[in-house]
């Protein structure tokens, strides 16, 4: 709030007439404040008296007036805006310099990586396509050294589908040719071809120019890519001398076609990596490329920019960023100088790749820097706003204060941290208004005493009053009950208002229920005073049966236990002989069984020796066999023994070279003599095994006529041991009946004894309980007496 030099000198004579005991230093408090407040104006453009405590001194002011001044907006501006405005310049321009040079340097590395990786990329394609070169050249010298094609005399042995299984050997075990031809240009045949999609004749190779140079240089070459003439496809042609070992004279071509397809397999440069490979001729004709509509044209119809720059770092190389077709791509050439030197071949390898998508990183970190940034820059706003307001307000929360104080709010306070001069302003200004404030509370505080005393006094007047009330009622309540406490359960106290009354009240009630609980319990004691008298006779008789009940059982349980111990004897005797007529019975099935087992042994030993009886037979038909075999070996080893003869013979001729051959036809005559000797001893026990075997047969015939014999007096037997196990289990079946009933009979004399001493157990605890009884009930008696007597002293009836 700003205010003149007068209005400040009016408003401090004001305060100082209200608080005359601290004049002097409020006067001086407000007048800081109204200087603090008179700052924040433009400064006038003359001087004006230093001294505010004097009212007669003049603000000199421009001739214009005042409202048509024309006032900078930074003088216009508050504190707090200006302290924001000033602190976000110096947070944010920094953040936004370094920000701004970080990316700089950055994206120069990032460029120089990117390019660096290009290169690598060009340079690793270009090593594979050298290795893959120099295996075609390594291969093709491979297959033209192959002894099928170079040794005359295997050549001359092997059959041309012999020599064509060697050339499709090494297609499948490479995987990478598609058709390997061998032909003679002596007279233009065909020495050998895998079966692959070759369908020329020999000329077609002797002619061409691979062919031309094969014979004109007598050494491998590889040649352009072109196209296949069988195929249509771009393939690579590698051709080699074939020579023989013997006169060292080139006579034949042998060559191998390659897909230029491999390459790209080769290279794996797919949409994946984002990135496509352009392989030139010697001719500037594009072979193989990941680009299928770029494949035979000339580079200067693809890349016209890119053509022109190969010419001027043919030796080099280079990697650029150049615009071709409408799209920025940076382009990296490297020729292949290794393959020219090697085998001729001028060839060159392009890489390209979009800015767009090379340079992703560097927008990438554009990006990353710009919000990063921003974001810093925000941070650093939103900081600065809240310093700038933490810092302007306390100053602007005095002229707050300052003007509600001024306006009659004493109660307004300003929060006072720290010791600096806008905590000293603060805490002057509390102090100021705890002045003023003191005096109106210290008014407030004596009226509010004098109240308080007159309030005090009536209410100690009215609580006198009661307590005289109440005195009179409880010793009126007293008079009423006191004949309560002499045993008069009928005297009861009169009903009033007020806490006496309810206190009445409870007490009438309490008096009754004791009275009713009294009553019952002197018809209570007076029932079981009867009760005793009447039943005291009458279990004393039923102790004294119980006794005599329990001599009479005890006689008769003895009794039961001798005829339980006569009957046990007999139940034994009769188990016993249950036991020998069921060992009998188990003796008769037993050899029953024994008997069933022997004739069906004796039925098994029937048949099996007429089976053996068949056997013997066979074996004797065998026996005759093996003689006409042994004959038939016989007359064979005598034709060995003759050829090893004959084979001497010839031998002996043939000289020193037959002398190894003499040798065998001298160990087969050996052979074929031991042979012989040994189906003569065949022969012999043949014989012996046909003499052994009738003999055998004869013996089998008579056992089998015993075995009958022996069949008919087992089964006499078992009809005999049938009969014998008939009576046996007659007399068990009896026995066991006996057994059961002696049993049955010992279980009921066992069960009536456990009967019989249940019953005595239950007497004698009868007769106990009785006596028990009849000591309680005695207890008893005494007690109700005492009861009733105690119970007489209470006055529960209205006099008569």
């Amino acid at each position: 709030m700003t205010q003149t030099p007068s209005e400040a000198d009016s408003q401090n004579s004001t305060n100082s007439h209200s608080l005359s005991t601290n004049g002097t230093q409020l006067d001086s408090q407000k007048f800081n404040i109204q200087e603090l407040a008179t700052d924040s104006l433009p400064p006038p453009k003359q001087t004006t008296n230093t001294k505010a405590t004097q009212p007669s001194s003049k603000i000199s002011t421009p001739s214009l007036p005042i409202q048509k001044q024309k006032i900078p907006w930074w003088s216009l501006a508050s504190l707090r805006n200006k302290a924001t405005i000033v602190a976000l310049t110096i947070g944010t321009v920094p953040v936004v310099l370094v920000g701004a040079a970080s990316y700089l340097v950055a994206s120069g590395g990032i460029k120089e990586q990117i390019i660096q990786n290009e290169q690598t990329n060009a340079q690793d394609l270009a090593d594979k396509l050298d290795l893959f070169v120099q295996q075609r050249y390594n291969d093709i010298v491979q297959i033209s050294r192959h002894d099928a094609f170079t040794n005359s005399k295997l050549r001359e042995a092997l059959t041309k589908e012999e020599k064509d299984e060697v050339l499709d050997n090494f297609e499948k075990t490479s995987q990478v040719y598609n058709t390997i031809v061998a032909v003679d240009f002596r007279d233009t045949t065909v020495i050998a071809e895998s079966s692959g999609t070759w369908s020329g004749k020999p000329t077609s190779i002797i002619t061409r120019d691979y062919g031309v140079q094969v014979q004109e240089t007598d050494q491998p070459v590889i040649v352009d890519p072109r196209a296949s003439v069988s195929t249509g496809a771009f393939s690579l042609f590698a051709a080699a001398p074939i020579k023989d070992k013997l006169t060292g004279q080139t006579f034949g071509i042998v060559r191998a076609r390659t897909p230029m397809t491999l390459v790209n397999e080769l290279f794996g440069v797919d949409a994946e990596r984002e990135q496509a490979f352009y392989l030139i001729d010697s001719e500037g004709q594009i072979t193989a490329s990941s680009d299928p509509e770029a494949l035979r044209q000339q580079i200067e119809e693809v890349f016209p920019k890119v053509a022109a720059q190969i010419p001027q770092m043919a030796e080099e190389g280079f990697t650029k960023i150049m615009t071709e077709n409408g799209e920025r791509q940076i382009f990296t050439y490297l020729p292949k100088q290794d393959i020219f030197k090697r085998y001729g071949l001028n060839w060159g390898l392009i890489l390209a790749r979009p800015t767009e998508i090379a340079f992703a990183p560097q927008r990438q970190l554009l990006v990353t820097v710009l919000v990063g940034t921003i974001a810093f820059v925000v941070l650093v706003a939103v900081l600065t706003i809240i310093i700038a307001r933490l810092a302007t307000q306390p100053i602007v929360a005095a002229a707050d204060a300052v003007e509600k104080i001024g306006q009659g709010g004493l109660d307004t306070r300003l929060a006072v941290q720290g010791q600096d001069e806008i905590a000293q302003l603060g805490s002057n200004i509390n102090l100021m208004a705890d002045q003023i404030q003191n005096l109106l509370v210290e008014q407030q505080e004596a009226a509010q005493q004098q109240m308080a005393a007159q309030a005090k006094a009536e209410l100690a007047q009215q609580e006198m009053q009661r307590s005289e009330s109440l005195q009179r009622e409880l010793f009126q309540l007293f008079e009423q009950i006191e004949g309560a406490s002499q045993g008069n359960l009928m005297v009861r106290a009169d009903l009033t208002a007020g806490e006496v009354g309810i206190i009445a009240d409870v007490f009438n009630s309490i008096v009754e229920s004791l009275r009713k609980i009294v009553i019952q319990v002197k018809q209570a004691t007076t029932q079981v005073n009867n009760s005793i008298g009447e039943n005291q006779g009458a279990i004393r008789d039923l102790a004294d049966e119980a006794l005599a009940q329990v001599e009479e059982i005890t006689s008769t349980l003895n009794s039961v236990e001798q005829m339980s111990l006569s009957i046990q004897e007999v139940a034994d005797s009769a188990q016993q002989a249950a036991e020998v007529a069921r060992s009998a019975s188990t003796t008769a099935q037993a050899g029953g069984v024994a008997m069933d087992r022997t004739v069906d042994s004796i039925l098994n030993l029937r048949s099996t020796v007429a089976e053996t009886a068949k056997k013997v037979k066979q074996l004797g038909e065998s026996s005759q066999e093996i003689s006409q075999v042994v004959s038939l070996i016989n007359d064979i080893a005598l034709k060995t023994n003759l050829l090893a003869v004959n084979a001497s013979i010839e031998a002996a001729h043939a000289g020193e070279q037959g002398k190894g051959f003499a040798v065998v036809a001298e160990e087969v005559g050996a052979l074929a003599e031991q042979s012989a000797a040994a189906t003569k001893e065949i022969e012999q026990i043949v014989k012996n095994l046909q003499v052994g075997t009738k003999e055998v047969v004869e013996a089998m015939e008579l056992g089998t006529t015993q075995v009958v014999e022996g069949t008919h007096l087992v089964k006499e037997t078992k009809q005999s041991l049938e009969q014998i196990l008939g009576v046996s289990q007659e007399i068990d079946q009896l026995l066991q009946s006996i057994s059961k009933a002696t049993v049955s009979q010992t279980q009921t004399s066992q069960t009536v004894t456990d009967l019989m001493k249940q019953i005595t157990k239950a007497s004698e605890r009868a007769s106990k309980s009785s006596r028990q009884v009849d000591g309680t009930l005695r207890e008893t008696a005494e007690v109700a007496q005492k009861l009733q007597i105690a119970v007489g002293q209470f006055q529960v009836d209205t006099p008569a």
